[in-house]
């Protein structure tokens, strides 16, 4: 699958910091492998698609450097406790209760919004239960399907972790 985004202001992020007016990129299998002017890249490439970014801004996605994916599903939940009595009240309360499908459905859900905001990649800090061991896995899980480029790794034993690409 190939993309051409065209039209549109591109902020390369380079070393020279570079912005292309009329610019394009050229997208294969999920990676940029061109970035010049429209009237090159419509000359050059055939894609599957084409994504006209007249008016708009294309640049690389946002890191998310702090996220707890898991914990969107109690989002304002407690909202009015100070912050050590939420978290003894509610968040640890739920973290053990939590099921590996809560994990799963909970970092999916933050993932999707990650994405839809333009964060294309996260760092996810998990606290995981003695007794829901396997939750890491479904978090996992949720980065694969989600498509999202993420580095998770559990606060108790930070050498547990991943990488999605």
């Amino acid at each position: 699958m190939s993309i051409l985004i065209k039209n549109g202001t591109v902020l390369t992020l380079n070393e020279k910091d570079a912005i292309i007016k009329d610019g394009a990129l050229y997208i294969e299998e999920n990676r940029i492998v061109d970035v010049g002017t429209t009237a090159r890249l419509v000359k050059e490439r055939r894609p599957d698609e084409t994504v006209d970014a007249k008016g708009m801004v294309v640049m690389p996605g946002f890191v998310n450097c702090h996220t707890h994916s898991v914990a969107s599903l109690v989002r304002g939940l407690g909202a009015d406790l100070y912050l050590f009595d939420w978290m003894k009240k509610l968040k640890l309360p739920y973290y053990t209760a939590m099921k590996e499908g809560d994990a799963y459905n909970g970092s999916l859900l933050s993932y999707v919004e990650n994405i839809k905001n333009g964060c294309t990649c996260i760092v996810d800090h998990y606290y995981p239960s003695r007794k829901n061991k396997k939750n890491v896995d479904s978090i996992a899980k949720a980065a694969l399907d989600s498509g999202i480029r993420a580095v998770a790794g559990s606060v108790r034993r930070p050498t547990r972790c991943f990488w999605n690409r």
